[in-house]
């Protein structure tokens, strides 16, 4: 089926994408454009698979992190005869240690910024992206950040590997977070310009953008690369 990937994956009802053939198709394009057999992507804040998934078959290296328990046993599941996805039941940020997560019905809104209501708290274990990869990952393609308002920690967790590999990198954005808990995307920004990051395009409509007052859609995700 030329320009649609589909794949069917063991989901809650929240989290099912609205139209069965595609999701996130802007994000999805990208990468099955962009990603080559024997290339690498990691994967922060994997959920349930869906991208993860959709590297694996691509013959992509994966590696994929999800932190909430009982997302973790669904993406298990999903990906339980994927050789190639190596799966880490961790959130990325910038320090180990452990932390506290809001966890949802809608597993794509579990995050350790509290800007839902009728959620429930579980421990997690949090690690960065240099100490889980301190030699590198070998052809580094795309990191993609889907974290929940904690972007930014898990990019400076990891700017050793990114400076690197100099990865392209997809990070998402969420005016429900940026408002209510008053999180500053423009540090993503200008935390991403001061590794040699020059180029931002939100994805959803192609358009370069420059600070997250450019963007135009209440959320999706913006590609950053260097060029």
């Amino acid at each position: 089926m030329s320009g649609v990937y589909s794949v069917y994956l063991k989901l809650s009802s929240a989290t099912k994408p609205k139209n069965d053939d595609i999701y996130d198709k802007e994000t999805t394009a990208y990468i099955k454009n962009t990603l080559k057999a024997g290339d690498a992507l990691i994967d922060c804040g994997a959920n349930v698979g869906y991208f993860s998934i959709l590297a694996s078959d691509l013959q992509a290296q994966v590696y994929s992190f999800e932190p909430v328990k009982s997302t973790f046993k669904i993406l298990e599941s999903n990906l339980e005869k994927k050789p190639n996805v190596k799966l880490i039941n961790k959130a990325v940020g910038n320090k180990n240690g452990s932390a506290y997560i809001n966890v949802s019905d809608d597993s794509g809104t579990n995050s350790m910024i509290n800007y839902k209501k009728n959620v429930k708290k579980e421990e997690i274990l949090v690690t960065t992206l240099d100490s889980e990869f301190p030699d590198g990952v070998r052809n580094l393609k795309i990191i993609k950040f889907d974290v929940e308002g904690m972007e930014k920690e898990a990019i400076e967790g990891g700017t050793a590997l990114i400076r690197r590999h100099m990865p392209n990198i997809i990070f998402e954005f969420n005016y429900y977070i940026i408002y209510s808990k008053n999180r500053n995307y423009n540090e993503i920004f200008d935390l991403l310009k001061s590794i040699g990051y020059n180029k931002f395009v939100e994805l959803s409509t192609g358009k370069e953008v420059n600070s997250y007052r450019d963007l135009t859609v209440i959320n999706g995700n913006v590609l950053s690369t260097h060029v």
